[in-house]
């Protein structure tokens, strides 16, 4: 059995992911109401929240873009923490990239 997330829009049923299956199969489609969005942002604050999901993963769970997100966030008064080995790490690609930049000039 797989699921197939999508939208049902003005008569047409638009899958979010194509289907690679050849041959026929049997379907069922279950109309969601809005409450299911919410409840899935909801979802998505809470595990981006507690570390389990980063912020980009968050946002695709949410069906948002990175920055409206965000916004959301700070909206509802989330913190977003960088760990000190992200810091370290993009400090180090931060500087490999300006010592590369320096070496073309």
């Amino acid at each position: 059995m797989r699921s197939v997330q999508g939208i049902f829009e003005n008569g047409q049923l638009i899958l979010k992911d194509p289907i690679t299956r050849q041959g026929t199969y049997k379907v069922i489609v279950t109309f969601l109401d809005e409450r299911f969005d919410e409840a899935q942002i909801d979802l998505a604050v809470s595990m981006f929240e507690q570390g389990t999901i980063s912020l980009g993963r968050a946002a695709e769970m949410a069906e948002m873009d990175r920055w409206s997100f965000q916004d959301l966030l700070a909206d509802r008064g989330v913190q977003r923490s960088i760990e000190i080995d992200d810091v370290k790490a993009s400090d180090t690609a931060i500087n490999a990239f300006l010592t590369g930049y320096d070496d073309h000039r």
